[in-house]
């Protein structure tokens, strides 16, 4: 079964679907900047411009990030099971990154474990937010099942 109606390839999950722009986008958003990479190869001048930390930094977020929209799309995909939002995939990216912040040495630990957190916590106000605004019980932004 597709994880959307789009053809699926590897730019279009993990930048080119609604679901991966809004990922980013809310990532861009806890971050404080204003525009999101339009896709894969564009985050690495993205996040050098966007925050002053190092390469390592940078891939183990974007590993985190990826790995979680893969395993979401295996769950939507393989065990028929669906998200309500894509804050759900910046919470797992959130606690992916946590996780593998304890296996990088001391220093980059330290940077990595609240920045983990900060991003978690902007994204759980942002969603809460537009929760609000949209006065909706189920954002149902992952099309499952399409055909």
């Amino acid at each position: 079964m597709p994880f959307c109606t789009e053809k699926e390839s590897v730019e279009h999950l993990f930048s080119g679907s609604t679901t991966a722009k809004c990922i980013w986008s809310l990532i861009a958003c806890a971050l404080g900047v204003s525009c999101r990479p339009c896709n894969i190869d564009r985050f690495w001048v993205w996040i050098k411009l966007s925050l002053p930390n190092s390469k390592t930094v940078y891939a183990v977020g974007l590993a985190a990030l990826c790995w979680a929209i893969w395993c979401t799309r295996n769950v939507v995909c393989f065990e028929d099971k669906r998200i309500k939002s894509p804050t759900e995939i910046i919470c797992m990216m959130c606690s992916f990154f946590d996780y593998w912040a304890g296996l990088q040495k001391p220093d980059k630990e330290r940077q990595m474990k609240p920045g983990a957190e900060r991003l978690k916590v902007m994204s759980l106000y942002i969603h809460k937010k537009v929760i609000e605004e949209d006065d909706q019980d189920d954002w149902q932004l992952i099309i499952h099942g399409a055909g």
